[in-house]
């Protein structure tokens, strides 16, 4: 996780996948968690959620709820369901069901396809952002309600397409990155841009063009000089050396801005 920290009221926030932008998955300035203290945690709570996840939860501390400051968590699960529980109780403080796709593709537990990748956190309007239903959406961090111009509908085909990725935010742009739930029909692999001030789709990138190929795949990877490195791949990536038939497939790795 990421930590931004305050260490005069230390006070840190988890907002995205990876601890940073890169995915360093390292936290340098961690102070007390460390291999000889991890052996002394224990569990303080554990609640029951609706479905699978495969996304990491986001960690939010001094959240105004009903006028009460709290620590917050937010996980979304596959059954498509998002949730806010208290950090101290575990107590639920809202949810907000999106739906999930019934697929064939057993994936997943019961063929459930709903919120999979790691939601992105903007403290500094309140939000928190994630795939779901079709749509990029927006809620509020205190209440769950989606803010006036969100979601970003029809952004994508759920019955084809899955966000496995953590999303990811550079400047104003939303990035979520997509590919096929087990290969199965006419998929595109795809990273898309949304503008976070307007809510609207502003770049798309398509791993394999339309008109060449359907298959394709793409995960949010490190970032390079302030942009966001992707990788993309179809459904046959193997080492060049060990299955040339299907070298055609490496179709391209590149930057998006």
């Amino acid at each position: 996780t990421r930590f931004k920290c305050d260490w005069s009221s230390d006070v840190c926030s988890s907002d995205l996948h990876g601890y940073d932008a890169a995915r360093s998955n390292v936290n340098p300035n961690e102070v007390i968690l460390t291999t000889s203290t991890v052996p002394e945690l224990n569990l303080k709570w554990k609640v029951a959620i609706d479905g699978a996840t495969i996304g990491s939860p986001v960690y939010v501390p001094g959240v105004k709820v009903k006028g009460v400051v709290i620590d917050v968590v937010y996980v979304g699960t596959e059954s498509g369901s998002f949730y806010a529980f208290s950090v101290s109780t575990g107590a639920q403080i809202w949810k907000v069901s999106f739906g999930h796709i019934n697929s064939s593709c057993m994936d997943l537990p019961l063929g459930h396809w709903g919120i999979g990748g790691t939601p992105y956190v903007d403290e500094a309007v309140g939000l928190v952002y994630f795939a779901a239903g079709g749509n990029l959406n927006a809620l509020d961090l205190a209440t769950g309600v989606q803010p006036s111009g969100w979601p970003v509908q029809g952004l994508y085909n759920p019955t084809l397409l899955h966000n496995y990725g953590g999303i990811a935010k550079v400047g104003n742009l939303i990035y979520v990155a997509f590919a096929g739930l087990c290969d199965q029909g006419i998929y595109y692999g795809q990273v898309i841009a949304v503008d976070a001030t307007t809510a609207r789709s502003v770049h798309t990138f398509l791993s394999c063009p339309q008109k060449l190929d359907r298959m394709g795949g793409r995960y949010l990877g490190q970032r390079r000089g302030g942009l966001p490195l992707y990788h993309t791949h179809g459904q046959h990536l193997q080492p060049l050396s060990r299955n040339r038939k299907y070298s055609r497939y490496l179709s391209r790795v590149g930057f998006l801005w």
